[in-house]
């Protein structure tokens, strides 16, 4: 973990980088936040060739790092998604003006790629439940100055059940 004074920081000088989901991002130095540069959805064509990350492989990770925890006698952490885990992904992965038209059109590929991202955390948010995690912190950016970015019925519509299947686990699980 760097600080951001840290001149060994990647963001201490202009960089790029490709996550997970594909999406390239431009840091611009200085310790600024970077943004999306390449959004490899862009265009639907390319949903037949494009793959979400391997969330078998974040699962084992998860499951080992909470065995150890137990191992050694501590509490098991709780479970914090990225920054941007679900409406910002699907910002990252369509670009900003795609989302927006995909969810005036209502297009049916908006619907099946939340519910790829959906299905993504709620197996993250699973095994930390299951290794002891008493809470779960999501960061996403769903609000303008004085409202959100979408209508309150196509938040309803599209981000609401994923973040109900997700959270409402954690709930019945007794997490916050």
């Amino acid at each position: 973990i760097y600080h951001m004074s840290d001149p060994d920081s990647p963001r201490a000088k202009e960089s790029f980088w490709r996550d997970d989901w594909g999406c390239l991002w431009h840091f611009p130095g200085m310790y600024l936040d970077g943004v999306v540069e390449e959004h490899p959805l862009q265009s639907w064509d390319a949903l037949a060739t494009w793959s979400p990350p391997d969330v078998g492989l974040r699962l084992e990770a998860i499951r080992a790092q909470m065995a150890a925890v137990r191992d050694a006698g501590q509490p098991p952490p709780g479970a914090g998604f990225e920054h941007g885990f679900l409406f910002l992904r699907l910002s990252y992965l369509r670009g900003f003006n795609n989302l927006m038209m995909d969810i005036a059109d209502r297009d049916p590929r908006l619907f099946e790629l939340c519910d790829v991202i959906t299905e993504y955390w709620y197996q993250i948010a699973r095994a930390h439940l299951e290794g002891g995690a008493m809470s779960i912190g999501a960061a996403d950016d769903l609000g303008l100055q004085d409202r959100l970015p979408i209508s309150p019925a196509a938040w309803r519509e599209l981000i609401k059940p994923a973040y109900a299947r997700i959270f409402g686990m954690a709930r019945e699980r007794g997490a916050s």
